[in-house]
């Protein structure tokens, strides 16, 4: 069976409507990561208020940019 995903449109206040992980809307929190429109429920994330929260897709790519950084450039 395929699972059809739902269109990821923003809300006007920039962030999606769908939570990225479920596809479900809900109380959701979003990614503290400068232009990433990504909302995750908040039970189901590790935030907590007053700080910093990013999404996986965002974790992933820190930590690769990270890990592959030679004197400042990514490889």
């Amino acid at each position: 069976m395929v699972r059809k995903r739902k269109t990821f449109l923003l809300q006007q206040d920039g962030w999606d409507y769908f939570c990225a992980v479920c596809e479900n809307g809900g109380d959701l929190v979003g990614c503290d990561k400068a232009g990433c429109t990504r909302v995750q429920h908040r039970e189901g994330s590790e935030w907590k208020e007053g700080q910093r929260w990013i999404c996986q897709t965002c974790a992933i790519e820190e930590e690769w940019e990270r890990t592959n950084n030679t004197e400042g450039h990514v490889v």
